[in-house]
């Protein structure tokens, strides 16, 4: 579990926000019996334990991207440090793990398209993009947020 220190850092809420609109979209239909319900479930068992982690390991560092870009001091650069650690510590796993979560999203889109499941397709299409946005962007902003973090933390006196 996080330890209280870490829970204080402030995440962006759009991306929590994002994260939770896809996971409780893709629940709601998880319970369909047919193979898309199936499907679903399959992908939410990776998905939810990777989200979780990002919202750990990621969103707290992309938290502090604002306050670096301008230039501000972090309300917490060791917290921050901290999270960068253990973060860069996971960092290529994190990567690693979007391709059976790639392969699940492949797998629930074909049986949405069996059952004509449109929306579901549409959720689906919209979380692979999110993905490659995390990819793309996110994950390495995170990881130069974390960086730029420890060299603050080292220009600040103890």
């Amino acid at each position: 579990e996080m330890d209280g220190e870490m829970t204080k850092l402030k995440i962006p809420e759009s991306l929590r926000e994002e994260h939770e609109a896809f996971i409780d979209g893709l629940k709601s239909q998880s319970t369909r019996k047919d193979k898309t319900g199936a499907a679903l479930r399959e992908l939410l068992k990776l998905l939810e334990p990777h989200v979780e982690k990002e919202h750990e390991l990621v969103l707290p560092l992309l938290g502090a991207l604002s306050n670096l870009a301008a230039g501000e001091p972090l309300e917490n650069p060791r917290a921050v440090a901290r999270s960068y650690q253990k973060y860069a510590a996971h960092y290529l796993n994190m990567f690693a793990e979007h391709s059976p979560i790639r392969r699940a999203i492949r797998r629930a889109r074909t049986a949405a398209k069996e059952d004509g499941q449109e929306e579901i397709i549409e959720t689906l299409d919209a979380l692979r993009h999110h993905s490659r946005v995390e990819e793309e962007v996110l994950y390495p902003a995170a990881m130069l947020a974390g960086i730029a973090a420890r060299a603050m933390k080292e220009a600040v006196p103890a």
